[in-house]
């Protein structure tokens, strides 16, 4: 992102958005310090995975996410 950075992207989401009207946010990065991580949930992120990114960590972060709000019907 050229105009600003992910942490400071999710603190102004967080700034803006009410708690259940945000989206979602998984971080992926290259860097895989525990810092990293912490830093990233800190800010308000939902998950953070680093690169080279595991299919069944991002289906498990995925899963974690609530998309549709307490009028959504899950099977």
């Amino acid at each position: 992102m050229p105009q600003m950075g992910g942490l400071a992207m999710m603190r102004r989401l967080c700034q803006e958005w009410l708690p259940e009207q945000r989206p979602c946010i998984i971080a992926v990065t290259s860097d895989e310090m525990p810092q990293v991580r912490e830093e990233c949930l800190k800010a308000g992120m939902n998950e953070c995975l680093s690169k080279p990114l595991a299919v069944d960590k991002l289906v498990a972060a995925l899963r974690m996410c609530q998309f549709c709000g307490d009028s959504c019907e899950l099977d």
